[in-house]
């Protein structure tokens, strides 16, 4: 919410309308109108930043150990995260959730960013979400490695857009 408050201290206009007893927190018609014009504005660098939190180690990325996960994956360990507080979209359920996930290994490869078709569990505007579980991130591993994601390769993250069906919210 401090963040939200401050965007309305900046633009000198109320965002949202601050729930109270039996209502809920919703956008003001000026509210709606920043929504539009931030819906049009290209993401600067996207859902990989937001999912990754990351550590520097010996000038290559690497995913943060700290909150992450283990899985086993035909036979291969990795490790996945969902980014403990939502991106200011995310917040706001305007874009879907995130998280990364990267081979367990000496050197840090290729990660792989995926985007689910879920909002963050720690949106501002209470809506509802199923928790990613195992089960969910080793089917997006298998996709992944089908589209040709390589996890022990260096190079830029890979994406997969698992949001179909993902509703933002007005």
């Amino acid at each position: 919410m401090t963040q939200v408050n401050r965007l309305e201290a900046d633009l000198g206009q109320l965002l949202l309308e601050r729930a109270e007893r039996g209502r809920a927190m919703k956008l003001t018609r000026f509210g709606k109108r920043v929504v539009t014009a931030a819906r049009k504005i290209p993401a600067r660098d996207g859902p990989v930043a937001s999912a990754l939190e990351c550590n520097s180690r010996g000038g290559k990325v690497a995913l943060n150990k700290k909150g992450s996960r283990r899985t086993a994956v035909d036979g291969i360990e990795y490790r996945w995260r969902i980014r403990r507080k939502p991106s200011y979209m995310q917040g706001l359920c305007w874009t879907p959730m995130t998280y990364a996930v990267e081979a367990v290994s000496s050197q840090p490869g290729t990660p792989l960013i995926i985007t689910s078709g879920q909002a963050h569990p720690s949106n501002w505007v209470g809506v509802e979400t199923e928790p990613i579980r195992p089960a969910h991130v080793a089917i997006s591993i298998r996709e992944a490695r089908e589209q040709g994601w390589d996890p022990a390769r260096a190079g830029s993250p890979f994406q997969l857009d698992r949001s179909a069906g993902f509703i933002a919210q007005p």
